[in-house]
């Protein structure tokens, strides 16, 4: 083999050692991925329909009749089974369908006022179309904050606002509840690592603002698609 081949056959080999080390970090993408789409869809119904069983067996105990928690987890549970069929078959969350992002968010927040104590509040603007894997991201992100209101803030009200810059949409989420020390919040935690993942994704910028006993703020702004930019702008 003359200097050429040896050449061409070294460049290959390490072509070809670059496409496998591309391919396995694309399969630990989607894995990572699968595990985020899993954690703020499929799981977050799941644990509301827990919470709901758990409602109805007390009522069932106190009364021996069936209750209105029973009606409302099977509800839930059927639209867990809803997202996880679509989430198989790679297609958007059924909240997204009908409407866009601002009807998704606004069945948002009544789904978690009929299975919680906080009150909450919506603010969108009139969004120009967004691609729809932008519109399934903020969504996601939109969950996984307003879940965490019920779940850990303590607040009795809440708000989301969804604003429209000349080139960037900025999405708030904002409790008056018992906030925390950002700084003792793992980095690796899942919820908040899928959320800066997918701001990351779309070239955005996170801000996560609390402090014990003064609420939390969570603002994520994403630069519009230049098409979006031009339609907005004229």
């Amino acid at each position: 083999m003359n200097a050429k081949s040896e050449l061409r056959a070294a460049t290959a080999a390490e072509h070809g050692d670059d496409r496998v080390r591309q391919l396995i970090e694309l399969q630990e993408r989607e894995r990572q991925w699968l595990g985020f789409e899993l954690h703020d869809g499929l799981i977050q119904e799941l644990t509301a329909a827990v919470m709901f069983l758990e409602s109805a067996a007390s009522d069932c105990g106190a009364t021996g009749e069936t209750s209105e928690s029973l009606a409302q987890a099977d509800r839930l549970l059927r639209g867990a089974l809803v997202e996880a069929r679509r989430l198989i078959a790679g297609l958007q969350p059924a909240q997204l369908e009908d409407g866009g992002l601002a009807a998704a968010l606004q069945r948002l927040i009544g789904d978690l006022q009929d299975r919680s104590q906080v009150k909450f509040t919506l603010h969108c603007d009139p969004l120009p179309p967004l691609p729809h894997d932008w519109e399934w991201n903020l969504f996601r992100i939109a969950q996984e904050c307003l879940n965490n209101v019920v779940k850990h803030s303590r607040a009795s009200t809440a708000q989301i606002r969804c604003e429209t810059r000349p080139t960037e949409l900025q999405l708030t989420v904002e409790d008056h509840g018992q906030g925390f020390d950002p700084a003792k919040v793992p980095p690796n935690r899942y919820g908040l690592l899928g959320i800066r993942q997918r701001v990351n994704w779309m070239r955005g910028k996170l801000d996560l603002l609390s402090h014990p006993g003064r609420g939390t703020t969570v603002r994520v702004a994403v630069p519009l698609p230049s098409e979006t930019t031009m339609q907005t702008g004229d």
